[in-house]
């Protein structure tokens, strides 16, 4: 692997050395830095520091002056640390993730998932009304168009305004058309006022279309016509802006010209009422529907006359054509599990009946449901959760169970909790982005401390429950920057889950609580789990005993200036190895390990992937998928290039992305809802074929599927709208029908794996690094120059060196 992996530009010590590159330069090097005479110094800063925030039980006192020193090591080129690193940064063995511990423990079978449908290859016909199939909805013309602002009112106006001429139910023809007269007196007033974040919102809860793009071409994903958690009068708010008001002015004298016997307020809030009114927003979802169902059952299936969109259905096949899958049982190695719970201040839960829940109550109940749950659904050997800190009795809950959320994430808390999402990309201030990795860093080294305690007991396990004092609502400042939070426990494979009042109102209102508590249960067990599998029907090769699927997850680019060329721009890398084993009719899945592949200084991660590599490359009973975006490169990609150059014959590449489909049920049967639709290769190139703009889609090799839409209308809000698209972008052996069977296998098995949900079994693969981005603004020295970093990137980096750390008794 040497030549190929290691890279290490000089820029990546620029900041540890206090240099500057060029103006609006995004560095790299915040926790990792080559290992020079001049950047020792920094190096040993660092190592200094972080032994502060790893100690075994740290005081909350500790803890503060903790991240004061870190601030200081990143600010003062010339700090120097009173401490001494309690270990040499790169000499000392790495701690186990948790996956490895719990592997050492006993397994436990816990409880099955229940049976999933056919799976069932789909073509393009016309449809018939005993079956449930995906439509996807093409906007015509859009070849080379960009989805912007200008395009998604545009779109938006034209799919309204074709809804309204296609409708003749009275209440959804005044409605539609109330929206269609304040879209157009918006667009009329100003040429600005409908590019604001909050009119932009205000105009999706109206008529909340979603448009995605794909192929270079954009597509309307769903009508998201649900209930939402807020009020017409807190929807209002996000409008009546200051730095909106004038144009607001504008709007007004244009609407009063037009409506002059009715004030704008009256009628806007009127009808944002009607658009937040659950009865209604079902009326519409039945409409839409009934809409779309219109055109699939008539001979005009292809093609809606007059529409600015095009049609393309996809239906099942036959009965007779089903392979069968059970949605698989899961194996836990851990039977007994301590559950932390932090909580932000304030927080208490009202349910509809006006009653307010306080956060022991939430607990105990939660607890008790978690316990009954896995009792009913894992009778023969179920997990038991207690309460950590109260002697396992959930009826005798202190104030002292509990934990501040404060302290895990310290003064980054705030700075999560206030950003705003809607921004493609922004900086923070210097401030915030010392406070915001400094509260990052405690996280992840609570979680490293957690690991060393599972490492200690024999059969339990530990959980962080993580109690949000938020409906977690569009309507609601959202946590704009958990997805870091996540990153960094997903990296880990720590039990972490995050609830908010939203989830915990099903629970305590016993609305769909099973599937809900069930959902939280899964996730719970995170990356300690096996999943096994059921199949019939499936014609793999014999020789075939394993197969593995190496999933590729980039850091965002750094190391660039905004002249620099998508070429010359640097990442770090995740990769997660699933094994799949195979028997006759069963197949097990589980992470065998994880890695992180940093710029030019890889070590230890770099030796065991290699060695990894070498012992199942070109083995005749493996089968090894690359499975990465359609934005890695093989130039970025350094496995991807290892592997190419090695040129395996069991080695398979694939590219993932994803087409947004609307699901129709138009006979609402048990059999249909359980559905997992499967396209092969034929089918996606005759679907494509449908649109001849779509040239550069034709003749290539996909295999594509998604489950039918769940059964309860309450989780269909939450149905990931998008068909998974795997493409075949490079094969050392024949793609024959036995080894599309076995991909085929083994990409569903992952996807049930992955899947957090009891009702649908399917998982979103997050795996593009998108460019919209969160940067950090460091000063750094006494003329405080800047220093911009991507987040994303600065997390990887802290991963991989807080991940090194010494056996926990040399942690003095």
């Amino acid at each position: 692997m040497e030549g190929i992996l290691r890279e290490s530009p000089e820029a990546l010590a620029e900041f540890a050395l206090g240099e500057v590159s060029r103006p609006n330069f995004i560095y790299g090097g915040l926790f990792y830095v080559p290992e020079t005479p001049d950047t020792e110094r920094y190096r040993h800063a660092l190592a200094a520091v972080l032994h502060q925030f790893l100690r075994p039980k740290p005081k909350k006192k500790d803890m503060k002056e903790a991240r004061a020193q870190f601030r200081e090591c990143l600010t003062n080129p010339n700090y120097s640390s009173a401490h001494d690193p309690a270990y040499p940064m790169m000499s000392v063995a790495q701690w186990q993730q948790p996956y490895y511990t719990l592997r050492k423990m006993k397994e436990t079978l816990t409880f099955e998932r229940h049976s999933v449908g056919a799976s069932l290859y789909v073509e393009p016909l016309q449809l018939h009304l005993r079956s449930g199939q995906l439509l996807f909805l093409y906007v015509c013309g859009t070849r080379g168009q960009s989805l912007s602002v200008e395009s998604d009112w545009m779109i938006r106006e034209e799919l309204l305004s074709w809804w309204l001429r296609q409708e003749n139910d009275p209440e959804t023809q005044k409605y539609l058309a109330d929206v269609q007269e304040t879209l157009s007196i918006i667009k009329e007033s100003s040429q600005t006022l409908y590019k604001h974040p909050s009119v932009r919102k205000i105009a999706n809860y109206l008529f909340p279309v979603d448009l995605n793009r794909f192929a270079d071409a954009l597509w309307v994903s769903r009508a998201r016509l649900f209930k939402r958690e807020l009020s017409a009068k807190d929807l209002w708010k996000t409008f009546d802006q200051p730095e909106t008001r004038e144009e607001l002015e504008d709007f007004r004298y244009v609407f009063n010209k037009k409506r002059p016997s009715i004030s704008m307020e009256d009628f806007l809030f009127h009808l944002l009422s009607k658009a937040l009114d659950e009865g209604f927003l079902a009326r519409l979802r039945q409409r839409w529907i009934e809409l779309l169902q219109s055109y699939c059952t008539s001979t005009t299936a292809y093609a809606m006359p007059n529409s600015p969109i095009k049609i393309l259905p996809l239906a099942p096949k036959p009965d007779s054509c089903r392979q069968r899958l059970s949605f698989g049982t899961y194996h836990v190695p851990f039977k007994k599990v301590q559950v932390l719970c932090y909580f932000e201040e304030g927080f208490e839960v009202k349910v509809s009946s006006g009653r307010v829940y306080r956060k022991e109550e939430v607990v105990q109940y939660l607890i008790k449901e978690l316990n009954r749950v896995s009792h009913h659904y894992c009778s023969q050997s179920p997990i038991e959760f207690h309460l950590f800190g109260s002697e396992h009795n959930t009826n005798k809950i202190s104030e002292n169970s509990f934990l501040k959320l404060e302290e895990l994430l310290g003064e980054a808390l705030p700075i999560l909790r206030g950003y705003k999402t809607r921004q493609i990309s922004y900086e923070l201030r210097p401030k915030d982005s010392t406070d915001l990795i400094g509260g990052l860093l405690t996280f992840s080294a609570t979680l490293q401390r957690m690991v060393s305690k599972m490492q200690e007991e024999s059969e339990e396990a530990y959980c962080l429950l993580l109690f949000l004092n938020t409906d977690f609502d569009d309507g609601e400042n959202r946590y704009s920057l958990w997805d870091y939070v996540r990153f960094i426990y997903e990296y880990y494979g720590m039990p972490v889950q995050t609830l908010t009042r939203r989830s915990l109102k099903q629970i305590l209102e016993d609305r769909s609580k099973d599937a809900v508590v069930k959902n939280i249960l899964i996730s719970l067990l995170k990356d300690a789990k096996q999943l096994e599998v059921k199949y019939q029907r499936f014609e793999l090769p014999t020789k075939i005993k394993e197969t593995f699927i190496i999933i590729e997850i980039p850091s965002s680019s750094f190391l660039y200036s905004r002249r620099t060329s998508n070429e010359e721009r640097h990442k770090h890398f995740l990769y997660e190895l699933y094994r799949i084993r195979l028997g006759s009719e069963t197949l097990r899945i589980g992470l065998e390990k994880k890695f992180l592949l940093m710029l030019g200084e890889l070590g230890e991660h770099e030796k065991q992937f290699k060695e990894w590599l070498n012992n199942h490359l070109n083995k005749e009973d493996k089968r090894l998928y690359f499975l990465s975006s359609y934005s890695s490169k093989e130039r970025e990609s350094p496995i991807l290039r290892y592997l190419l150059s090695r040129e395996p014959e069991n080695f398979l590449h694939l590219g993932y992305t994803e087409l947004p489909t609307t699901h129709i049920q138009l006979e609402s049967k048990q059999e249909e809802r359980n559905r997992l639709l499967v396209l092969l290769p034929e089918q996606i190139q005759e679907l494509f074929s449908c649109v001849e703009e779509l040239v550069n889609l034709k003749d290539r090799t996909f295999i594509g599927f998604k489950p039918a839409l769940p059964s309860d209308p309450e989780y269909r809000e939450f149905h990931h709208t998008h068909l998974q698209l795997f493409e075949v972008l490079f094969s050392r052996f024949s793609l024959s029908f036995s080894e599309r069977e076995l991909l085929l296998l083994s990409l569903i098995a992952l996807s049930f794996y992955e899947s957090e949900s009891f009702r649908t079994p399917y998982a979103k693969l997050d795996l593009k690094a998108q460019e919209r981005n969160i940067y950090l603004n460091i000063q750094r020295g006494a003329a405080n120059q800047g220093y911009l970093f991507s987040l994303k990137a600065v997390l990887y980096e802290l991963l991989y060196r807080i991940s090194w750390l010494p056996p926990r008794e040399e942690i003095r």
